[in-house]
């Protein structure tokens, strides 16, 4: 038994001296801790948009629900990266101990699906509220962004289980190691990365088309309201002058939007390109380095390869902390949070300076009333 044990890691030894090939030297060290650092940062940069979301404004509202859905995708997502980074960087000093730091990085590449899924929702919910603004509320309903939710994470879920399914090892170890993060290192440039590549491309490229459209389609709607308000305005100051009498025999018009309507139309429209900006810079890199592994598989990686995927990696490190930007910081909705959230640390660091004399004073002032004496 005990040779049977010395020659499984042996082979566990061999097939982590290939799998780690090109990932021992300083540059993956950096690699690894510049990772640890921007899943830090994106972690707490989504927990306080979570935090601003639920001091915000009551009852939620849909794009409230797909907000906080968001910033619990992109915690989710840095919380498994934390996870997996810090065993590596910290406790990886056996090959057991790398087998389960990435396998867990593994899960965190699973789970750059819940943000582009959430991102997906909240692009859809803009949509619906830009172009059908009155049956926006019947239309978008809590129970349906509660649904939408639901099968996001449950199509992440499944398409976790179906890769690592199908990326099943074609040989196995002694029963005595029952550590299954092996089994799935053992296939990492097998079968897994055959598998695993193509399908999150496919995926990406799919959903990153249809959010440009979304997104396009959304721009071009809220550009003719901008352009329709901002020529009724006109038309109105001028009708309330020289135009007056030309205006009254004019056909009947709809009223002008307001200056905050006006505002909150150039708000969406900069919010819309910086969300294409998002998907141009972070995804993309991603997308094509998942199509460039797919079509180089099985053969080796050259060191300007691992370079590029590394830099696309942390790319879509930067997509939670652009997510606190874009979604945390610029809508009204979460700023309302973060001024309830200071208020009430305000009043909570308050120094105390009315004495007790003067307390006692308040606490027994009798109560006045401005109510007529029946005797007047």
């Amino acid at each position: 038994m005990s040779i049977s044990i010395t020659v499984e890691k042996r082979n566990i030894v061999a097939i982590m001296d290939n799998f780690t090939t090109g990932y021992g030297d300083e540059s993956n060290t950096a690699f690894f801790i510049a990772g640890h650092t921007l899943a830090g940062v994106g972690f707490l940069a989504g927990a306080l948009s979570l935090l601003a979301l639920i001091y915000g404004k009551r009852p939620f509202q849909p794009l409230h629900i797909l907000l906080m859905n968001l910033a619990i995708a992109d915690m989710t997502l840095d919380a498994f990266i934390l996870v997996g980074t810090g065993i590596h960087i910290y406790a990886g000093t056996t090959y057991e101990e790398l087998c389960v730091a990435y396998t867990i990085i593994e899960l965190s590449y699973v789970s750059h699906l819940l943000p582009l899924f959430a991102t997906v929702a909240i692009v859809i919910n803009q949509y619906v509220a830009v172009l059908a603004p009155l049956r926006y509320q019947t239309t978008v309903t809590k129970g349906k962004a509660f649904a939408l939710i639901s099968v996001s994470w449950g199509l992440v879920f499944t398409v976790a289980v179906a890769l690592h399914i199908a990326a099943k090892p074609t040989h196995h170890f002694d029963t005595s190691v029952t550590c299954h993060c092996i089994h799935v290192c053992d296939n990492y440039f097998e079968n897994y990365l055959a598998i695993r590549a193509p399908m999150f491309a496919l995926i990406f490229v799919i959903f990153s088309i249809f959010t440009c459209s979304m997104l396009c389609l959304t721009y071009r709607v809220a550009r003719k309201q901008l352009i329709a308000s901002v020529s009724l305005a006109d038309a109105s100051e001028f009708n309330t002058t020289e135009g007056y009498k030309l205006h009254s025999e004019a056909p009947c018009q709809a009223p002008p939007l307001s200056a905050r309507a006006v505002k909150q139309k150039k708000r969406l429209s900069t919010t819309i390109g910086l969300l294409v900006g998002t998907l141009i810079v972070f995804w993309t890199p991603g997308i094509l380095d998942a199509l460039f592994i797919t079509w180089r598989h099985p053969g080796p990686v050259a060191s300007e390869s691992l370079l590029a995927h590394r830099i696309s990696n942390l790319l879509f490190l930067l997509n939670p902390i652009c997510d606190f930007v874009v979604y945390g910081l610029r809508l009204s909705e979460v700023q309302e949070g973060y001024f309830r959230i200071m208020s009430s640390l305000r009043r909570r660091n308050r120094p105390v300076s009315t004495s007790t004399h003067e307390l006692h004073a308040l606490h027994f002032t009798p109560k006045t009333t401005d109510r007529p004496s029946r005797c007047s």
